[in-house]
């Protein structure tokens, strides 16, 4: 399971939103220069764009975070995706501004429109003498904190949990393609396909059969009654998890043709498999 440091250092930096939850769209009215009469406030308040020195990212690439009044803080995949929301502080005892990414974010600025932000949390337990905090650099390139309306917008924890499931979510993916695979070079050398789980598990569950030991799926094998379909089932233990089958079967010409297929909602559900078929079971899609 991922960490919410090692998530929230993802988020910043820069890799693809996997999830958005579109709501109506939301335009923050620019900042009145003259309406809050804090220096640092307007200092803060705008666009920036995370940038790594000594290097110059195309126009309209560059990652973006919006301070918004009212302590709303925006992130902005570009050029296009979902906008993930947040908040922010400012400590003006210390010039300070405290974020929330999933962890305690903090930056300071590092001189003109310039900020740096790190990672309360990045200093290790284990070695607390492990100083080497990971900094992302930012450059404020406007005032402007409008939103893209087209854009849906997608709340911090419902972010970081869409993360955790496409990460779990994977585990059962790479297991199940791997089973899938291992049935047919299995089924091209005996011929016959393999219904013990542990067996299997010893060739493609990695070292001590990590397969069996998963705390985020269960894994089932199924041969049917005439050995022409095997299926390997993965049932999810937590919520909000998909399930997913891999079959393979024996074609006319002695072949074996495989299908993976993945619910198309979150289940826990155990399918009923078609007999006789390699096909995917109701509710159940075919993918790659």
């Amino acid at each position: 399971m991922l960490s919410p440091s090692f998530t929230a250092y993802l988020l910043l930096s820069c890799l693809p939103l996997s999830v958005a939850h579109p709501l109506a769209a939301v335009t923050v009215a620019q900042v009145n220069d003259t309406a809050d009469g804090e220096p640092l406030t307007q200092k803060l308040l705008g666009r920036w764009e995370i940038y790594r020195p000594g290097t110059a990212s195309p126009p309209g690439i560059a990652q973006v975070l919006i301070f918004a009044p009212n302590g709303d803080l925006f992130y902005l995949e570009q050029p296009e995706g979902a906008v993930v929301r947040s908040s922010w502080s400012l400590d003006t005892s210390q010039s300070i501004i405290e974020t929330n990414l999933g962890v305690p974010v903090t930056g300071k600025f590092s001189g003109p429109d310039l900020m740096e932000m790190s990672m309360e949390e990045s200093v290790s337990a284990d070695n607390p003498d492990d100083n080497d905090v990971p900094v992302i650099y930012m450059r404020r390139v406007s005032s402007d904190v409008s939103i893209p309306a087209d854009r849906p917008i997608v709340e911090m924890a419902d972010f970081f949990a869409a993360q955790v499931a496409t990460a779990r979510e994977s585990e059962a993916r790479t297991y199940v393609g791997a089973i899938n695979r291992f049935q047919q070079a299995t089924y091209l050398e005996q011929p016959s396909f393999e219904a013990n789980i542990q067996a299997i598990a010893r060739q493609v569950g990695g070292e001590g059969g990590k397969l069996l030991q998963s705390e985020n799926y269960d894994y089932t094998v199924r041969l049917s009654a005439d050995g022409n379909v095997v299926s390997t089932i993965a049932i999810p233990t937590h919520e909000g998890l998909r399930a997913f089958v891999g079959r393979v079967r024996v074609s006319a010409d002695g072949s074996t043709v495989a299908t993976f297929c993945q619910s198309t909602s979150p289940t826990a559900q155990m399918p009923d498999l078609p007999d006789g078929t390699g096909a995917c079971p109701t509710d159940y899609v075919s993918v790659d």
